[in-house]
């Protein structure tokens, strides 16, 4: 008893429990898959899109040199251009005519720049030392300059552009950008050539707008860096190169494109790479990844708020519904309990929700009806063949009202309203089957209903031991049959055949015509009937098992067919003992108002 009432005081907590693992948890589990799914979904689309732009960008920078290469290459292979500075060395001109010289060589340089400002100095090295410059001068010893790897290497590549990697700075531009350079030796013969090398000094100011566009399309901070670890470009001028240092970046090998999450200043980072077509500098992006993902963090928020206003909703509904159920069924229980013990005066009034009131009110009319059952039933079985019959079909054993009562209260105790509902109004129904229709004889579609009704009891009683299937032929649908025909025959498969098996029952329900007769097969995969017991079952007078749903066992249901239609009409039985049991009923087939086919 004590055990009983811990769980009845527990249906709240349970219900609680039960949400919580079934609603809360998956719910928010899901939630933070999804959210972690869709950052990855984004995030991996987000880098495509930036390898997308910083492959862009690589090509425009790219036609961005080779337009200031095309340039230099137009200026350093000038044959006039390099014979008036060879003449400037030569003849050692001074005062005007070193001046017009040099005017000269202006005019052509600008005219070759056409206007373009991307070129800020033009050096020109003379072989035998000394130099000459265009625009800015030298700031850097020409000597030293000499021994550098780049100026040998641009002699020993004679005519073409060479773009060197490692030199200090040529020019003063008071600008904190880093300075490039193009060089070339000129390969123009003649004595007169007096120009070794023409270096050719420009600034990243395409570059740097180039870089600016881009970084409009929410791409984080955009560095442009060369293999000497220098930053050509930067959108952030806070991050220095200590602090790329700092995250390994320099460490890696470098790579066409790659991405990766990295820590910079304490915070995680997406880092983007791009090595540009010269394979000479490499693009980099960086955005912090809260930022990346900071609109996806709201919405998850703005979710959470909403969950949890939800749950705090849900919570004081289900504790006013809860009580509103919890309540009664504790009535309901203990009346039940007195009328168990004999006492068939018991009455409950029930309020609250209509499902609830009228279990009640079914529990109020079962009482009564079982009170007066009980008077009546020493006299029910000395009345005539009909009134026996009627009887028979109105008598209710308590022990299965109890037993589909206490399965009501069974599926009250885990809180699940709506098969509390579904038992209460099939439970209604069957008992409307037998108080509410005088009629001894109803459709057969009238007679299925009811049986479902049965079997849907069954089925909860019996933690679905069984299945049903059902092949009723329509055309008999709307003729006439005794009522409560099938369910005896129903409820001896299920009680003395699939119960007793440990396999899954299967019942087949079957109805059609065959000639003049209306046939119903009802078979089951159970225990099945030895041979010798078969004949003892059809004409046994003894009663049926005084737990069922009512008296009416196979000999009964034989002799109300044969009282109603004759001897011509009855039941078979055939059955293989561990294997099966198929009972057939023999019936005339009736038309509406009673008329047979016979």
């Amino acid at each position: 008893m004590g055990k009983k009432a811990a769980k009845r005081q527990s249906i709240t907590t349970k219900y609680f429990l039960n949400f919580i693992i079934l609603i809360i948890i998956p719910v928010l589990l899901i939630s933070f898959l999804l959210n972690m799914a869709y950052k990855n979904i984004f995030v991996n689309h987000y880098s495509e899109m930036v390898m997308q732009t910083m492959e862009q960008m690589s090509i425009r920078i790219q036609d961005e040199l080779n337009n200031i290469s095309l340039k230099s290459a137009m200026i350093g292979n000038d044959s006039e251009i390099i014979n008036l500075v060879s003449k400037m060395k030569k003849s050692e001109a001074e005062g005007y005519q070193r001046l017009d010289l040099s005017n000269q060589v202006n005019s052509k340089i600008n005219s070759l720049l056409n206007c373009s400002d991307d070129i800020y100095s033009v050096i020109f090295f003379y072989k035998d030392g000394g130099h000459y410059y265009f625009k800015s001068p030298l700031i850097q010893d020409d000597k030293t300059l000499r021994k550098e790897v780049w100026y040998r290497e641009t002699i020993e590549n004679k005519g073409r552009i060479i773009m060197p990697e490692k030199t200090k700075e040529l020019i003063s531009t008071g600008l904190s950008q880093k300075q490039l350079y193009f060089s070339m030796s000129p390969d123009i013969l003649g004595e007169q050539n007096e120009v070794e090398v023409v270096c050719f000094v420009f600034m990243p100011k395409s570059i740097d707008s180039i870089y600016a566009k881009y970084q409009n399309q929410r791409m984080g901070t955009g560095l442009l860096i060369n293999k000497d670890n220098d930053i050509i470009v930067s959108s952030d001028n806070k991050i220095t190169k200590e602090d790329i240092e700092k995250c390994g970046l320099f460490d890696k090998k470098y790579k066409k494109s790659s991405y990766n999450d990295v820590v910079l200043n304490n915070k995680k980072n997406m880092i983007y790479t791009y090595l540009t077509n010269n394979d000479k500098w490499l693009l980099v992006n960086i955005i912090d990844y809260n930022m990346l993902t900071s609109e996806m963090n709201q919405v998850m928020m703005y979710f959470v708020l909403i969950y949890i206003v939800i749950i705090i909703l849900f919570i004081i509904f289900a504790v006013f519904f809860i009580k509103d159920i919890v309540t009664p069924i504790k009535q309901l229980i203990s009346k039940m309990k007195s009328v168990q013990k004999g006492n068939f005066d018991e009455k409950i009034v029930v309020e609250g929700s209509s499902e609830i009131v009228e279990m009640g009110e079914s529990f109020n009319n079962m009482v009564s009806e079982i009170n007066q059952l009980i008077i009546e039933r020493d006299l029910q079985e000395k009345e005539k063949s009909k009134e026996e019959m009627k009887a028979l079909q109105a008598q209710i054993q308590p022990h299965f009202i109890y037993n589909t009562l206490s399965s009501i209260r069974l599926m009250a105790m885990v809180a699940k309203v709506d098969g509390i509902k579904n038992m209460t109004d099939a439970f209604m129904k069957l008992l409307s089957a037998i108080f509410k229709h005088n009629d001894s004889l109803i459709k057969v579609r009238t007679e299925i209903e009811y049986l479902n009704n049965y079997l849907y009891i069954m089925k909860v009683r019996f933690d679905e031991l069984f299945t049903v299937e059902y092949d009723i032929s329509e055309e008999i649908e709307s003729l006439y049959m005794i009522k409560l025909t099938l369910q005896p025959l129903i409820e001896n498969a299920i009680h003395h055949g699939i119960s007793k098996v440990d396999r899954k029952g299967i019942i087949k329900v079957r109805g059609y015509l065959q000639e003049e007769f209306l046939i119903f097969e009802i078979e089951d995969n159970g225990v099945g009937i030895e041979k010798d017991r078969i004949h003892d079952i059809i004409h046994s007078k003894k009663s049926e098992d005084r737990k069922s749903f009512n008296h009416i066992g196979v000999n009964n249901v034989m002799r109300r067919i044969k009282l109603n239609h004759g001897e011509g009409y009855g039941i078979t039985i055939d059955s293989e003992y561990m294997k099966y049991t198929k009972v057939t009923l023999i019936l005339p087939i009736i038309h509406e108002g009673g008329k047979s086919d016979v």
